[in-house]
């Protein structure tokens, strides 16, 4: 196995979905060597509306993700986010943990306060390049289908950064 790239990453709801619903919930453990999710995101992945928390929630019982509650802090984030990405961007704060995370508002908040972010695609991009996975086209087709949006721009870049073609 290539070395992790993050010791410590504060995972979203939004990247355990898309990964879980690709069966690659995995590849968090083989770039991070511990991953942390606030309650509060857990809270989100565990609502109806979610039918791929049982990988996630199988993932926390083998002990491969840690479920925290959110460090006390009263650090005002702008522009507002929902409570998840503050859970996400606080405890990593809290931890000096990279953010796993794929919305822009957040990504960009996280950025503003020094965080280093990766979120979906930019883990299955690193996952073709270290081999971890065989093809990187199929899974963004996957990931389209089950409701993960992706601009073709941004398809488009990933494939051409990993030298693959649809």
């Amino acid at each position: 196995m290539a070395e992790r790239r993050s010791a410590l990453v504060v995972a979203d709801a939004g990247p355990l979905i898309a990964l879980s619903r690709v069966g690659l919930l995995q590849l968090i453990n083989r770039y991070a060597a511990s991953v942390l999710i606030p309650q509060a995101v857990m809270d989100e992945v565990q609502q109806g509306r979610h039918a791929d928390a049982g990988p996630v929630l199988a993932a926390v019982v083998r002990g491969d993700f840690q479920v925290v509650p959110e460090p006390a802090s009263a650090l005002l984030i702008d522009p507002p986010l929902d409570i998840g990405e503050v859970a996400v961007i606080r405890l990593a704060l809290a931890r000096n943990a990279e953010v796993l995370m794929d919305e822009t508002a957040g990504r960009a908040a996280s950025r503003r306060l020094g965080l280093p972010v990766i979120g979906t695609l930019g883990l299955l991009v690193l996952a073709r390049q270290e081999g971890w996975i065989p093809r990187l086209a199929p899974l963004l087709r996957r990931l389209a289908a089950g409701g993960h949006y992706l601009s073709e721009p941004l398809i488009t870049e990933a494939l051409r950064v990993v030298d693959e073609t649809e």
